[in-house]
């Protein structure tokens, strides 16, 4: 049963102030994706322009975003190459974010992208992704869920993901110029992207429509994958393979070729191989208030499934019928 996520704004990372090192979170990724193309442009007492770089430029460069009302702002993009790429799971934006003037927060937005500047955009209202929190002063490193924004790219058709910065929020009292400046070389700008759940079917218990299960149990619950048209169960990656709340491991060494092919049957005599792997019942997690049971693991590609099959939990034994 898989879910879809569609995060508003997340915030994580590690943020250095005053000496202090304080992990906030992190986590694996499955792709990066570099920028192809950032800017910062400019309104100012010089006339409007626009400060240019792209990935190849490996010394780096901070991009900025400026709030000095009614004499300049500055707005800073960031473009990500689309080509060739699928929706995704859980897509982040990686940046690293310096606060030296006044600033307590930056709007991000996101526009489809075209992989050059675009002076039109500056001051044009873009799809908002919310406001983004800055620290007051210091360096932050920023994981940015932008994943809504790259699926739905990708469904338009766009051939790059564009990531606005503007519309700085200062502090009450500025002392100057309030600005923040982004990092934006080296590869420090980029999109961690983990690849969509592959929903795939499963059998519990094949040959029973009810699928009962005594969670206390101690024998082994059979789960079939059903292969398909469209789903080769070869292409199973076992030593992935979990089940129920509690990611039970199978039973059955099922790397081994002879246990592997031992496992192999069609269950539901569709024409298709099923791959039927057991799990120990107690180590499954399953719960009395539990409707389904679910199995994950990754293809041998690395791409995620996941497949959910109904069950009738029972919680104790059936008495035996006396002769």
């Amino acid at each position: 049963m898989s879910q879809t996520r569609n995060s508003f704004l997340r915030l994580r990372g590690t943020l250095l102030m005053g000496g202090a090192l304080i992990v906030l979170s992190t986590g694996a990724t499955a792709a990066t994706i570099d920028y192809s193309i950032g800017y910062t442009l400019r309104d100012d007492c010089c006339g409007f322009g626009a400060d240019e770089f792209d990935a190849t430029d490996d010394g780096g460069f901070w991009g900025f975003i400026t709030e000095n009302y009614p004499f300049w702002r500055d707005e800073f993009f960031l473009e990500f190459p689309l080509a060739g790429l699928e929706p995704a799971r859980l897509v982040t934006l990686e940046l690293t974010m310096r606060n030296t003037r006044d600033l307590t927060q930056v709007r991000l937005s996101t526009y489809a992208g075209t992989g050059a500047v675009a002076l039109s955009l500056y001051g044009v209202p873009l799809a908002p992704l919310g406001f983004l929190d800055v620290p007051t002063d210091g360096v932050l490193f920023l994981d940015v869920d932008v994943t809504s924004a790259f699926n739905a790219a990708i469904a338009a058709g766009d051939s790059h993901l564009g990531i606005r910065m503007n519309e700085p929020v200062v502090l009450s009292n500025p002392s100057e110029t309030a600005q923040v400046f982004v990092w934006a070389g080296g590869g420090e700008a980029r999109l961690q992207v983990e690849p969509a759940v592959v929903e795939i079917t499963i059998d519990i218990k094949p040959g029973s429509d009810s699928n009962p299960i005594r969670p206390s149990g101690r024998g082994n619950l059979p789960v079939a994958i059903l292969g398909s048209e469209t789903f080769d169960e070869t292409d199973v990656d076992v030593t992935t393979l979990a089940l129920g709340p509690d990611a039970a491991a199978p039973s059955h060494d099922l790397t081994k070729p002879g246990v592997f092919a031992d496992h192999l049957r069609d269950v539901n005599d569709d024409g298709f191989t099923d791959l039927v792997s057991h799990y120990r019942t107690h180590e499954t997690g399953i719960s009395p208030d539990d409707a389904d049971a679910c199995i994950t693991g990754d293809l041998l590609d690395g791409t995620p499934f996941e497949g959910c099959d109904t069950i009738r939990v029972v919680t104790r034994k059936s008495p035996r019928s006396s002769h």
